[in-house]
């Protein structure tokens, strides 16, 4: 067997709204805690799986991911700080979810 690393689902977000990417899809953003709940189109396999976010501009800007399921996850946007909100519309973001997994090859 071999291990595979995939990119499964993809959201460019810049808005403060709900939105759709590839694969998964975000509800609003809440400017009282800085979460936004992202949803997976089709559930994964588990939630053994890595988001990669970068948000525009300045790496002080941070996007923090919990609670990941195999259904989606929460993504918190953070300023300079990493404790106070700063919107998606101020400064935007991508975040890229890739699937780990090990599938069986055959020489």
């Amino acid at each position: 067997s071999t291990t595979v690393i995939a990119p499964v689902a993809y959201a460019k977000v810049n808005t403060d709204s709900s939105g759709t990417g590839t694969n998964m899809s975000w509800g609003a953003y809440n400017s009282s805690n800085g979460r936004m709940e992202f949803t997976f189109s089709t559930a994964l396999s588990d939630a053994n799986y890595y988001v990669l976010s970068e948000r525009e501009q300045y790496d002080t800007h941070s996007v923090n991911i919990t609670q990941k399921t195999t259904t989606g996850f929460r993504a918190t946007w953070l300023g300079n700080d990493g404790i106070n909100p700063l919107a998606p519309s101020i400064f935007g973001g991508v975040l890229i979810v890739y699937l780990i997994e090990k599938i069986n090859v055959k020489n």
